[in-house]
């Protein structure tokens, strides 16, 4: 226990050591759009917080994000009558959005302790998530909440599916550990039982909906490590999912409807996404190993992809990783977890399906956020 006591210290005080500057930033980049001149935050009513959940703003359905926007803006500057914008404090944007992220490696690290036996691996894996330089864009940004909240809660739903998807099964899990045995659940107390862990998992999935669509990526991670960290069947991995599948899809209707490809002024031909969503991942995999030049706009939009000449060698990079990783995966099922993860967190955001802001750019850092 002191042990793991330590290493949550680290944890969070490395965080809070590393981010702790944004405490002192001002509002930035489209942080006016979104909530310094955003009329239903100035001022806020209990109307405008419902008009949220009606109807998408800014070509966005995210309800419960600006409704925890709407509440920092009552904490930030307190009472009516205020200007739009005028008063507001970005500090507890700020805070809110450090604790957040503080709160998710945490939970990186209960989800890395179910999956290996070591409690400082587990820890070193928290730390890379936590002070990695892509994490600087959504944790600095106000705007950036829209991801740390999306991704809190679908840490927190893929933590609390694992813990009911280990305790049902007595296998031998894919990582070559043993997985815990059966559970008498009549005997536990409720908060102990699968049907609690699961409940929890579901509704915080929900929540992760309504902070960020691109939480319709949640059943594909679950999906891989529960296939291959777990060594479950894909049978019982598809009947606990089904029903989170089902409510991604109704999501990602939601999402078109909100935001047309020819609103947005993205239209890239079928044929051509493939190749864009493979520039995105080695894209991505290079900013992982080699995070330099990092910048909130790439211009890596898809006409720009397109025209490169040697984008079309550079997408074999990703493509033969997958197809090793693939021909090994009963030798490497962890590998093939963590693949199938990082795949999973960028895919609603790789291009194969066209989305807003992909007229600025495909790519963008704090897309990252759950694959890390």
């Amino acid at each position: 226990m002191r042990r793991l006591g330590l290493i949550v210290l680290a944890l969070i005080v490395g965080t809070v050591v590393v981010f702790g500057a944004v405490l002192k930033h001002r509002f930035l980049w489209d942080d006016d759009s979104n909530i310094i001149e955003n009329p239903g935050l100035n001022p806020v009513t209990l109307p405008k917080v419902i008009d949220f959940w009606q109807r998408p703003y800014g070509r966005l359905y995210v309800p419960l994000t600006y409704t925890v926007w709407a509440a920092l803006a009552e904490l930030s500057e307190p009472g009516a009558g205020r200007e739009a914008g005028a008063n507001l404090d970005p500090r507890p944007f700020h805070i809110a959005n450090l604790t957040l992220h503080v709160v998710s490696v945490l939970i990186v690290f209960a989800i890395l302790r179910l999956l290996v036996r070591n409690d400082w691996a587990a820890g070193g894996g928290a730390l890379l998530f936590a002070v990695h330089p892509v994490q600087v864009e959504p944790v600095s940004w106000a705007t950036g909440m829209k991801d740390l909240l999306c991704g809190f809660f679908s840490l927190f739903a893929i933590w609390q599916f694992l813990l009911y998807a280990k305790a049902g099964t007595s296998v031998t899990s894919a990582a070559g550990h043993s997985v815990a045995t059966p559970v008498a659940e009549h005997k536990l107390h409720f908060f102990q039982t699968r049907v609690f862990h699961y409940s929890l998992a579901s509704l915080a999935f929900v929540l992760a909906l309504l902070a960020k669509p691109t939480a319709v990526s949640v059943p594909f991670a679950i999906w891989a490590l529960d296939r291959w960290a777990l060594g479950r069947s894909h049978k019982q991995s598809f009947v606990a999912l089904a029903g989170w599948f089902g409510g991604a899809l109704v999501f990602v209707v939601i999402t078109k409807w909100a935001q047309p490809a020819e609103a947005a002024g993205v239209i890239t031909p079928l044929w051509a996404r493939p190749i864009v969503a493979g520039d995105a991942v080695g894209f991505y995999l290079y900013k992982l190993i080699l995070p330099i030049g990092l910048t909130p706009d790439y211009g890596r939009f898809p006409s720009w992809v397109l025209s490169q000449k040697w984008i079309y060698f550079a997408i074999l990079i990703p493509l033969s990783m997958g197809i090793l990783l693939w021909l090994r995966r009963e030798r490497w099922p962890m590998l093939i977890a963590s693949a199938g993860v990082f795949i999973a967190g960028i895919l609603p955001v790789s291009g194969v399906i066209p989305f807003d802001f992909q007229r600025i750019s495909t790519v963008a850092d704090r897309y990252l956020y759950l694959s890390m």
